[in-house]
């Protein structure tokens, strides 16, 4: 684009000379084209900031040049310099801030924190009714996600001739997702406590009968979104490879999931790919996989066994109530957004919320 750039300002050099030859007719010609290229450039998608600049102040130049015509020669030379120099100083200022957001946001290595594969894959066919459940948390995901992930990448893949040939100038080349420093930092992670947290045995649920009951909208809503905060979009990073990622923010729950109707007393994570057998990790706060690895586990109670068969076989949700109380888990898949860092199919199960509800 700089010489792109060059050409136009040569046409309003050119341009320029009129007024002096045939004064307000050629003012007003220059006025005129001038407007004209500025208005091209930017129609067509090619702004080029020091071409308007330059436009401007070869005005101000002209008005100066009538009263000192010896001046113009010097003037013409003075706006151009002017006009790609300032142009030139905004954008190595970009460029700096670019360079200081790398190393805020640099590339590590995920390797030691992605586990392998889920040895036993699917369901990959959902119900009809799972299956629009399933594509609206991934629409939900991208949405929350992808501009952040777009202005990492940009941060960091950046070609030199993709730069040089982009649209604009400096930074304003990049016309989507501009690596900004508010766009890129993330809310600061509160620690919440759990109010009932779940002793390591589980043994104490079980003294209670309990018997199966359907599965509402309400607790469909409310384990969807405790996914989705868990998942926590916000903090994906940019994926090169397992051994290039940037920015990325571990797994954590912020709040606890509730309804208008329902509240939860406990969850635990149900741990499926970095244990030989299937755990419950169990903290006296929500789930945060930063924290997790080193929190204590127990086996799962009979509910979550009995539970975890059923969601292998394409169920989402397994709810009992006994007279006091209500017991949840649900299921964790891995979603299209989860492939690539994770591996494995869309639909695999990752890993389950065991919940205890009021």
């Amino acid at each position: 684009m700089l010489y792109a750039g060059l050409f136009f300002s040569f046409l309003l050099t050119l341009l320029a000379l009129l007024p002096l030859r045939f004064s307000t007719v050629g003012m007003r010609i220059f006025v005129v084209s001038g407007l004209f290229l500025s208005g091209f450039t930017i129609y067509f998608g090619a702004i080029l900031p020091p071409v308007i600049l330059h436009f401007f102040l070869l005005f101000v130049a002209l008005e100066i040049a009538k009263k000192r015509p010896r001046l113009y020669p010097i003037l013409i030379l003075g706006v151009a310099v002017g006009a790609y120099g300032f142009t030139t100083l905004y954008g190595l200022g970009d460029q700096l801030e670019m360079a200081r957001l790398r190393k805020e946001y640099p590339y590590e290595s995920m390797e030691d924190r992605l586990p392998s594969p889920p040895a036993e894959r699917g369901p990959h066919e959902l119900s009809p009714d799972g299956e629009a459940r399933f594509f609206d948390q991934e629409i939900l995901l991208s949405n929350s996600s992808q501009k952040r992930i777009q202005m990492l990448e940009n941060l960091h893949e950046e070609k030199v001739e993709r730069f040089i040939n982009g649209p604009g100038f400096g930074i304003s080349r990049m016309r989507y997702a501009t690596p900004s420093r508010k766009g890129l930092e993330l809310e600061p992670v509160e620690l919440w406590q759990q109010p009932s947290p779940t002793p390591l045995t589980g043994s104490s649920l079980e003294a209670e009968p309990w018997t199966r009951r359907p599965v509402d909208d309400d607790l469909f809503k409310l384990h969807g979104a405790g996914v989705l905060d868990f998942v926590n979009p916000r903090g994906f990073g940019y994926f090169k490879d397992r051994q290039h990622v940037a920015g990325f923010q571990s797994h954590l729950m912020r709040k606890m999931p509730l309804t208008d109707t329902r509240s939860v007393d406990s969850i635990d994570l149900v741990g499926l790919l970095l244990h030989e057998k299937p755990v419950a990790y169990v903290s006296d706060e929500l789930p945060r996989m930063d924290k997790l690895r080193q929190a204590p586990t127990r086996p799962l109670n009979d509910f979550e066994t009995a539970g975890l068969a059923k969601l292998r076989k394409a169920e989402d949700l397994i709810v009992e109530s006994s007279s006091t109380k209500m017991r949840m888990l649900g299921s964790i898949r891995s979603t299209k957004q989860c492939l690539e860092c994770h591996g494995g199919q869309r639909g695999d199960l990752l890993g389950a919320f065991s919940y205890t509800l009021k």
